[in-house]
Formats: C-alpha cells, sequence, structure tokens
C-alpha cells in the first residue's frame, strides 16, 4: 500500500512521468502482450532445438552457461549456484519483453489499438 502511494505521489503529484512511458505502452495494447506471449511461448516450448530440448530449454541453458556450468534441471535450492540461476531467469525474463516492447511501442507511435 505503501509503494503504491509513493509511486502516485511521484506520478501525479510531482508529475515525473519519464519512467512511466514502457508501462503506456504495455497497457495500450495489453491484450497483443498477452496473446502474443501465450503464442510465442507456446511455440518456444514445443519446437526442436535438439533431440534433447526445446528451443525455450537451449534459451534459458545458453543464458545460465554463461554463469554457471550446471544445467537448470541439475539446480536445486541447495546448489551453491542456486542465485547465479534466478539471476539467469530475471535475464530470460527481461530478453523476453523486449521483443514485445519494441512491437508494441511501434503500435502505440503508429496509433495501433487492438480492443476487444
Amino acid at each position: 500500500m505503501l509503494c503504491t502511494a509513493l509511486c502516485l505521489w511521484i506520478v501525479d503529484y510531482k508529475n515525473y512521468q519519464i519512467f512511466t512511458e514502457p508501462f503506456i505502452y504495455f497497457g495500450s495494447n495489453a491484450i497483443v502482450a498477452y496473446v502474443g506471449s501465450e503464442i510465442v511461448s507456446a511455440l518456444v516450448n514445443v519446437i526442436p532445438w535438439n533431440e534433447t530440448e526445446s528451443v525455450a530449454n537451449a534459451l534459458s541453458n545458453g543464458i545460465l552457461s554463461l554463469f554457471s556450468d550446471a544445467s537448470y534441471q541439475m539446480i536445486g535450492p541447495e546448489h551453491p549456484d542456486y542465485t547465479v540461476a534466478q539471476l539467469a531467469s530475471h535475464i530470460y525474463a527481461v530478453l523476453w519483453l523486449l521483443p514485445f516492447y519494441f512491437i508494441l511501442r511501434y503500435m502505440y507511435l503508429k496509433k495501433i489499438f487492438i480492443k476487444v
């Protein structure tokens, strides 16, 4: 509740809105972002990368391999690389958002809004 009040004070009362731009892009075409991410997620989990893993597993293990020699299947809460795996997971999430950010930004600037 306190964080919401702080954000309200910063954005509405102090009129500091420079960091709100990405939220406007995602909020103006939220359905496109949701449906697009669901479709892409389904595809990258089904499309095989090699005989043993999908594209999603190859991407996540590839990001993790930048920081550790272990794979996600080997890492549990007691593993020494657990925090590194969490960092790699956050990097994967940010990389997942970037294409949608640019698509939604383009749609917003061209005034393309999908409504249901």
